[in-house]
């Protein structure tokens, strides 16, 4: 079980605060990676960070996540 999911164990149904990521992947085409999420719609890879984890880091987990992209290179951020 993760960070977030303990921690709403502990503070019930009190509203939190949670810091996220979302992915823009874009091929030398110009195509840009989608996933299909749960509820039917398109969107960008994404999600919670992790305790103790970069935004970048989170990035990359959550693209591995969706895809099996091998990507070394990180052309901009926006925070």
């Amino acid at each position: 079980m993760g960070y977030i999911e303990d921690l709403c164990k502990i503070v019930g149904a009190q509203p939190l605060l949670l810091v996220g990521v979302a992915v823009a992947v874009v091929n030398e085409k110009g195509e840009l990676l989608l996933q299909k999420r749960s509820d039917g719609l398109w969107g960008v890879p994404g999600g919670f960070m992790e305790l103790g984890e970069s935004t970048e880091e989170a990035g990359r987990r959550e693209v591995s996540g969706v895809s099996t992209l091998n990507w070394t290179k990180i052309i901009g951020a926006v925070v």
